[in-house]
This record gives C-alpha cells, sequence and structure tokens, in this order.
C-alpha cells in the first residue's frame, strides 16, 4: 500500500466523525473548518515554493 492510498484510507473516515448532539463542539468545529481551508491553501504556496526552490537547488548539485 503506497503512503497516499493509506493517507486517503485514514482521511475518507476520519472526515464522517461528527457530534450532532454536541451543538457547542459544532459551532467549534465549523469555524475550525473554514480555518484548515485557508491554511490549507497558504501552505500550498509557501510550501511549493519552497519545494520549487530546494528542486531547482538539487537539479543545480547546490544541496
Amino acid at each position: 500500500m503506497s503512503l497516499l492510498s493509506l493517507r486517503s484510507a485514514c482521511h475518507k473516515p476520519a472526515q464522517f466523525i461528527s457530534f450532532p448532539e454536541n451543538a457547542r463542539f459544532k459551532k467549534i468545529y465549523e469555524q475550525w473548518k473554514q480555518f484548515r481551508a485557508e491554511g490549507v491553501l497558504w501552505f500550498c504556496v509557501v510550501e511549493n515554493t519552497l519545494d520549487n526552490f530546494m528542486a531547482r537547488q538539487s537539479a543545480a548539485n547546490k544541496l
């Protein structure tokens, strides 16, 4: 099993964990979910830039 398939297999059931009877949790979770989505977008920009830089350094034998 590849790492990607393992992560996907674990991620899917985790997304269905909810506590509909707990209104306080639901309120916090909904706000956190939005924060997480924005954070993922930000880290795609930041980390991708670093990954590209490191790949160029590696290709130029500078690592």
